[in-house]
């Protein structure tokens, strides 16, 4: 899966009450749900109506930086260029 041009990274780590979300563009959440979990990474996406704002709840917190990595490397595959390493929690 090719991920959108406009994609920013690295992506906004939010931890919350022992729960770890990745920011995401309200419009690219699915995609990017489903991106995760072909590489075997579960979420749960999360929109704010207030906001207008998406989220990507990872189910398990060590998926972090695996998950950032995953993202980085299909960006710079979509000939981006590099982006800076991954940033881990806590």
């Amino acid at each position: 899966m090719r991920l959108p041009e406009h994609l920013s990274q690295p992506l906004p780590l939010i931890e919350e009450a022992g729960h770890v979300y990745l920011s995401v563009p309200r419009r690219e959440a699915e995609r990017l749900q489903q991106f995760l979990r072909e590489n075997g990474i579960r979420s749960t996406a999360c929109w704010s109506a207030a906001t207008r704002e998406a989220r990507l709840e990872l189910w398990q917190k060590e998926d972090v930086d695996r998950a950032l990595s995953l993202i980085a490397e299909a960006l710079d595959a979509n000939g981006r260029g590099a982006r800076g390493q991954p940033v881990g929690v806590g």
